[in-house]
């Protein structure tokens, strides 16, 4: 380097100010720049996160999203001084927390914070946890946020405590080499991976054109579904265990289900043949059925009745039978004779019709009954005064009418039936003998 000392060029004192001066502006200028990245020229609103588990990923800079927006960056970590000596799980760790103030006026105060992984390599990023009831207040400079204590955040802490524990307990040489066989599985299937990417964006939007308009997408409704799946898979295992039930009880009792569908099979048979020999008493039966349907639908309320009246008739034979100590009370009378007592005189004879005359027990030998007689009810009453009160006989028979109809000599009305019948009972009308004169 030449330096001129004729006067026109800069002395040697002169080039060391110039370079001196230079620096000094760089210096100020790299000072400013490391101010702005700290954000000393930006305004922000200060607040504070007391947090109990913070993970092992949280960094000064490290992001805090309220709804998954950005809205500011972690400033500093420190722990509370307890000034006793406690569990380190429950320290109260100081996130200290810059928060945009334009964003801060949209936060309520009453948010509640808590950790939560930004992406796969483990480093974590404070969010804000949304209240269920937003008050009107917001997020101001010095106030304190507490940690979030629900039950997805107890739930997501303890998964990431648990998956740091198991990736700690793996040998690194172990994850080196599983992720190098990932590495090279991947190697070279860059084109292929962007080309199913354009396939799949493709058949996502030919399944979303199938939807009608206002509706949601198609992967929309299937994150739903799947939401639902996983919601929805504790009871869908619990119904599995309970179905394997019955199938295990089918395989222990195959024998008897065998028995029992052979045992079904002759029934079948049975009827079969049963309805082949009885063809017409079958379709007896059915018409029977058909009048008795018939009948039950011209009378609904004749089957109500019945099973009320069958009803009072059970209870009352209840009391019937039950003695007045609330024990079972039986009345019995037992007799050694018939139960219907007659004589030789009126022993009941009947027309059996093709099969002949038909008497009663002891109706035998001459002199015994009245002969065939289908003429009122039978006198099964002794003749000793045990008789009913009854004043006039029974009128059921064509023989009465026949009776009648030669007395009167006409058909008999329904007055002469009725007035006359009782008069004419079981009297068999005979022609007189021929007047022969001289009689009075």
């Amino acid at each position: 380097m030449n330096i001129a000392t004729d006067g026109r060029n800069p002395s040697l004192m002169q080039f060391v100010l110039r370079g001196v001066a230079f620096l000094l502006v760089l210096l100020v200028i790299f000072v400013l720049l490391f101010m702005r990245y700290q954000g000393t020229f930006s305004k922000t609103v200060g607040v504070t996160a007391d947090l109990v588990d913070i993970g092992d990923g949280l960094t000064s800079g490290a992001d805090v999203r309220y709804n998954g927006l950005i809205v500011g960056s972690v400033k500093s970590i420190s722990v509370a001084d307890s000034g006793d000596r406690v569990d380190a799980a429950k320290v109260i760790k100081k996130v200290e927390i810059d928060i945009v103030p334009a964003q801060a006026e949209g936060i309520p105060a009453s948010v509640t914070a808590r950790t939560v992984p930004s992406n796969l390599f483990g480093v974590n990023s404070v969010e804000l946890v949304r209240p269920a009831e937003p008050g009107t207040e917001r997020l101001s400079s010095g106030d304190s946020i507490p940690a979030d204590t629900s039950l997805e955040t107890i739930k997501l802490q303890d998964a990431q405590n648990e998956l740091n524990a198991i990736l700690d307990s793996v040998p690194p040489e172990e994850l080196a080499q599983v992720l190098g066989v990932v590495a090279d599985a991947l190697k070279g299937g860059g084109s292929v991976f962007g080309s199913f990417v354009g396939v799949l964006r493709t058949y996502f939007d030919a399944i979303n054109a199938q939807f009608p308009p206002g509706a949601p997408p198609g992967f929309d409704n299937f994150d739903a579904a799947i939401s639902g799946l996983a919601e929805s898979s504790p009871e869908l295992l619990d119904a599995l265990g309970r179905s394997v039930i019955p199938a295990v009880t089918v395989a222990e009792k195959q024998r008897d289900l065998a028995a029992l569908l052979s045992g079904n099979q002759g029934l079948l048979d049975q009827l079969q043949l049963m309805f082949a020999r009885n063809g017409n008493g079958g379709q007896r039966l059915v018409t029977d059925l058909n009048r008795m349907l018939g009948a039950t639908v011209l009378e609904p309320n004749s089957l109500p009745q019945a099973i009320i009246a069958l009803n009072n008739l059970a209870a009352r034979v209840l009391t019937v039978f039950t003695g007045t100590n609330g024990h079972v009370q039986l009345n019995i009378g037992v007799s050694f004779g018939a139960f219907v007592r007659y004589t030789r005189q009126n022993c009941p004879v009947y027309d059996g019709g093709p099969y002949g005359t038909l008497r009663g027990p002891g109706c035998v030998g001459p002199g015994t009954g009245t002969g065939p007689t289908m003429s009122g009810p039978l006198q099964i009453y002794p003749s000793d005064g045990m008789r009913k009160n009854r004043p006039v006989g029974m009128v059921t028979t064509d023989a009465d009418k026949k009776t009648l109809g030669a007395v009167l000599r006409r058909e008999p009305s329904a007055a002469d039936t009725i007035m006359l019948g009782p008069l004419v009972q079981s009297i068999d009308a005979r022609a007189g003998a021929t007047d022969q004169g001289g009689g009075r």
